[in-house]
């Protein structure tokens, strides 16, 4: 693994290029072309109730959007928000599949408040402590074109760009989907 392991300079990163994320217009695009970005840098900047808000109303609306789409088109079915409002109505004795017509609106906005509320802890502590790539969680990317396409760890991504870091250290760079994907499944086996 140690010989992918790469730190990673911005101009060369871009955000995963998955369907939905076209869609959006900031698949493929660079780090700062994410709505994310921008809510950090409001929050840096001291806007932070304004970041919050603005925040939640866009995962609220991408939640809306793609909560029945999966993961590896874009989409938010499974993900950490699904699986939290889907942990959130089972520990209340409420169904939920994934269907948001019969969903407790209350619990969706409870859960994207509670994500949202993580994501700008982390950009506290990185903040307060600096950044400290986790072996087990690493920022990983794909080399597609002369860009780094990222797979995962796209917040933390967008944190380092918003507090000036000039690279992005000890990222996972495969040369390739298809070396990606194997390593991805080799990854759930063990």
């Amino acid at each position: 693994m140690k010989i992918f392991i790469q730190d990673i300079c911005f101009d060369v990163i871009r955000h995963d290029d998955k369907h939905c994320y076209i869609i959006e217009g900031f698949g493929g695009q660079p780090v700062e072309k994410w709505p994310i970005y921008r809510f950090y840098d409001q929050y840096l900047t001291g806007n932070r109730d304004l970041a919050t808000m603005e925040y939640e109303t866009w995962y609220l609306d991408q939640f809306t959007k793609y909560s029945h789409i999966s993961k590896s088109s874009g989409g938010m079915k499974k993900g950490s928000l699904y699986k939290l409002i889907e942990t959130l109505h089972h520990s209340r004795s409420i169904m939920f599949d994934g269907n948001l017509k019969s969903a407790d609106q209350k619990i969706i906005e409870e859960a994207i408040r509670e994500r949202v509320g993580y994501r700008f802890m982390l950009m506290e502590s990185i903040m307060k402590e600096g950044y400290k790539p986790n072996r087990r969680d690493r920022i990983i990317g794909v080399k597609k074109n002369g860009s780094v396409f990222l797979k995962g760890g796209h917040h933390r991504t967008a944190i380092l760009k918003t507090l000036g870091y000039p690279k992005v250290p000890d990222v996972i760079v495969y040369p390739n989907d298809t070396l990606y994907l194997i390593m991805k499944r080799i990854r759930k086996i063990i």
